[in-house]
């Protein structure tokens, strides 16, 4: 473009485009040579705007228009199974009654599970309970008078179960 005074220069124009090819807006220097330039860098957030030999520089944050296609959703936080109960005890104060305690360091379970074995070395455990994912005690009431009890618990989630605690015995009054 040739101005009146001699003087040349091209004119230049930045435009964006929505998703789908449509065009959203055009900036440019104006007709007649006395506007201002305006082009986007690489980064995406940063415009230039150039004006009679000077550049100044603008930021601005992409909020999207209607039309664009949003960015996927981020995927989930992959589940895994849950950290072992601690300081598992066990105790009897009641006849044919068996009192356990432990510390749940379990924030992400579904469910608490105690294991049962009788005798004092017994290694063979079963089952007795399956309790809410927050219990920190249960106390075994199908246990006989005068017997040792071994004791274990572990938490359980989706992704599978935690290690079990450590092993409590306690003999029934």
């Amino acid at each position: 473009m040739v101005l009146a005074n001699g003087s040349r220069f091209m004119r230049m124009v930045t435009l964006k485009y929505s998703a789908g090819g449509d065009l959203v807006w055009t900036i440019g220097s104006i007709e007649g040579g006395s506007g201002n330039v305006v082009r986007v860098a690489s980064d995406g957030s940063t415009l230039f705007v150039q004006g009679y030999g000077q550049m100044y520089t603008a930021r601005y944050r992409q909020t999207g228009l209607a039309g664009d296609v949003p960015p996927p959703p981020a995927p989930p936080p992959p589940v895994v199974p849950p950290p072992a109960p601690t300081n598992l005890a066990a105790s009897s104060s009641t006849r044919a009654r068996i009192t356990l305690t432990w510390t749940n360091t379990a924030t992400n379970a579904t469910s608490i599970t105690v294991q049962r074995c009788s005798g004092s070395t017994c290694t063979a455990f079963v089952a007795v309970a399956q309790l809410a994912a927050t219990a920190k005690s249960w106390t075994d009431s199908g246990v006989k008078s005068r017997s040792t009890y071994r004791y274990r618990v572990f938490a359980s989630n989706d992704a599978g179960r935690s290690s079990f605690s450590n092993v409590a015995s306690a003999t029934a009054r």
